[in-house]
């Protein structure tokens, strides 16, 4: 009876690890599969009439250029190698259908961000909720889809790098995401900064390390910066410090600006000034460290842009992404430490904040036959091929191309 028991015991501890990898697998395929439903919900022109956007033209031109050497190049005053990547990798595949495959590689891409803050060994609480907040930020959804804006999500990966288990497995792939999220997202800056904080305090050489990778990586960003981007001249009052409460508070769950979304902003923040002090006992440095994390990415927006041109659905969306997913985070983190009615409350406001986000969930775009436009330019002497700026063709930007350049690129594709 008794080694009948154990070999019952040995049999299930050996048929345990493949059921972990099958639970494992079905988790990430169906995180996958919500991701790209929630990315074609947003952005489904994109889907459907795939086309270059923005800086994409600038990308191709430094492309045409120099070839591979211009990821050397900084974009807008930075590096942002990953965009750079996914786009270099469209136009050698193909660049007929360069759109498409641009397409296909940041899906793939923000697939591979998200399945990341999911399973990454991480202090994050409820992780893959943290994951999903990502996708449903209550902003306007400039960023989603759009391959010359892959950086903003590699920035993601660096605020998994601050918030990674030093006594985990895998410190080489939080080595990959400093390196990888550093030379494409300007919030190296914060990142690092906060990673040298986390080894003064923790002494442990998998922090120290990772210190003295971020700390060189954001040296790189912060001289290419300091060289070629006009900082705002903030200003300090009670002003200021008001609009500034509305923006990254108010405008989160009344995306309206006036006195509503202000009163709304002081709320909020008092709110969870509040729970947090209440449950002060449950919560460690890691929560101060993501409460620092999103006043570092806000102030440095600030320096960037002055706060009161900026709106999370009309005007730079842009700049509430990081600032909206870290206050999401925030919440879910309190929300785990609280009590049942608390955790009610925080998924009320997170329904009312998706409510009132709605209207402007999703974006659209007027159609572009890039195939068409390529074949023209193959044609011509001279040619303005198009990429969308705000989804209007009265507003495109235009990469300027001869009819040889064209021709080589084409003859130059695997495809």
């Amino acid at each position: 009876m008794a080694d009948s028991a154990a070999t019952t015991v040995l049999a299930d501890e050996a048929t345990s690890p493949p059921r972990l990898e099958l639970r494992r697998a079905s988790k990430v395929s169906l995180l996958i599969l919500a991701t790209v439903l929630i990315l074609f919900a947003r952005r489904p022109d994109q889907f459907l009439h795939p086309t270059l956007w923005v800086e994409d033209t600038v990308i191709l031109r430094e492309y045409v250029n120099h070839g591979w050497w211009s990821l050397l190049e900084p974009l807008n005053g930075y590096y942002v190698l990953i965009s750079k990547i996914i786009a270099f990798i469209a136009f050698k595949t193909s660049f007929y259908w360069a759109p498409q495959i641009e397409l296909f590689l940041i899906v793939a891409f923000t697939c591979a961000v998200i399945v990341s803050v999911a399973l990454s060994p991480t202090h994050l609480q409820w992780p893959l909720l943290c994951a999903l907040a990502v996708l449903i930020v209550p902003t306007d959804p400039e960023v989603f889809v759009v391959s010359v804006y892959a950086f903003w999500w590699a920035g993601i990966l660096l605020l998994l790098a601050l918030f990674w288990r030093s006594d985990a497995r895998l410190q080489w792939l939080r080595w990959l995401y400093i390196v990888i999220g550093g030379l494409s997202s300007p919030i190296i800056v914060v990142v690092a900064g906060l990673l040298a904080v986390r080894a003064v305090f923790e002494r442990k050489p998998s922090e120290y390390f990772a210190a003295g990778l971020g700390v060189p990586v954001s040296l790189i960003q912060f001289v290419t910066i300091h060289g070629s981007v006009p900082l705002n001249t903030m200003k300090f009052g009670l002003g200021p410090f008001a609009l500034t409460i509305q923006r990254f508070f108010g405008l989160f769950f009344i995306p309206k600006i006036g006195s509503l979304s202000s009163c709304v902003g002081f709320a909020v923040l008092f709110s969870l000034v509040f729970i947090a002090g209440s449950c002060r006992a449950r919560l460690n440095g890691y929560f101060f460290l993501l409460v620092l994390a999103d006043t570092g990415i806000c102030a440095l927006t600030l320096l960037r842009i002055p706060v009161d041109v900026i709106h999370p659905f009309f005007a730079g969306p842009r700049y509430f992404f990081y600032p909206f997913i870290l206050l999401n985070w925030i919440m879910i983190w309190l929300a785990s430490v609280s009590n049942s009615k608390t955790r009610f409350g925080f998924a009320l406001a997170l329904l009312i904040a998706l409510i009132m986000c709605a209207p402007h969930f999703a974006r659209w775009h007027e159609p572009i036959d890039w195939q068409t436009a390529v074949s023209a330019c193959d044609r011509s002497t001279q040619y303005e091929l198009p990429a969308h700026f705000d989804g209007q063709s009265s507003t495109m930007w235009h990469a300027s191309m001869t009819g040889q350049e064209c021709q080589k690129l084409l003859r130059e594709s695997l495809f």
